[in-house]
């Protein structure tokens, strides 16, 4: 049985549904939150194995023993996840072998991915390197767009309100790293170029472009995102 750590099953009230298929997919479902568990949700209580409640979720060094204590008491974690922009940093720091590895988010989606013919989506955070941040200004490791790449996506786009959360470097940066991941992500400033190849398909020739604003934008700057396959 595979170990997942979920990290603040409790809030949205809702991600009980989360562990609920995470357990009937043959998980062991182990919950770290800040809420009594006799507090908790009746189906959530249903869906967890086992539940670590912490005074503060904000407190890395008392969420880091719990995670602790689940490898000690079931072994090998195979994936930890919150489902949650707010501890996206957080979830990343308790993966504390110094690398990523963000293939179980898609494990119960690939399959369906990959079957599209172009499967499109939208990297609504940065590549922008080191140090790696969460909510509200996100900057993800490589290895996420990796991850996407092996789940079957064909085409993504960068335009959102989180293209310039690591400024024009950021953007670069994302573009600059996904283009060379079989020329996944396509995306680019608004003077960038006048003419980028559009998506190619079945000898189909779609151009697919989108466009956003963002209030951590100069004025005359505006993200733009063409996508490429």
């Amino acid at each position: 049985m595979r170990n997942v750590i979920f990290l603040s099953p409790n809030f949205p009230t809702n991600y009980w549904q989360f562990c609920k298929e995470l357990k009937n997919n043959g998980m062991n479902v182990l919950g770290i939150g800040d809420q009594p568990y006799d507090e908790l949700n009746p189906n959530l209580k249903e869906s967890l194995n086992e539940y670590y409640k912490v005074g503060s979720l904000e407190n890395y060094d008392e969420v880091y023993r719990a995670v602790a204590f689940f490898i000690f008491k079931h072994g090998k974690i195979d994936f930890l996840e919150s489902n949650n922009e707010y501890w996206l940093e957080r979830d990343a720091a308790l993966r504390t072998d110094g690398s990523y590895d963000y293939s179980h988010c898609f494990s119960l989606v690939k399959e369906r991915i990959s079957r599209a013919d172009v499967a499109i989506g939208n990297l609504e955070v940065t590549l922008g390197g080191e140090p790696y941040r969460g909510y509200p200004q996100f900057s993800a490791p490589d290895e996420y767009l990796h991850a996407i790449h092996d789940a079957g996506f064909d085409i993504l786009g960068t335009a959102n309100n989180h293209s310039l959360d690591r400024r024009k470097r950021g953007l670069g940066r994302s573009v600059d790293f996904g283009s060379g991941v079989d020329g996944l992500l396509g995306g680019a400033a608004a003077a960038a170029t006048a003419s980028i190849p559009a998506a190619i398909s079945s000898g189909i020739e779609p151009p697919l472009v989108s466009h956003s604003t963002s209030q951590l934008a100069p004025a005359s700057f505006a993200a733009r995102s063409v996508f490429m396959a």
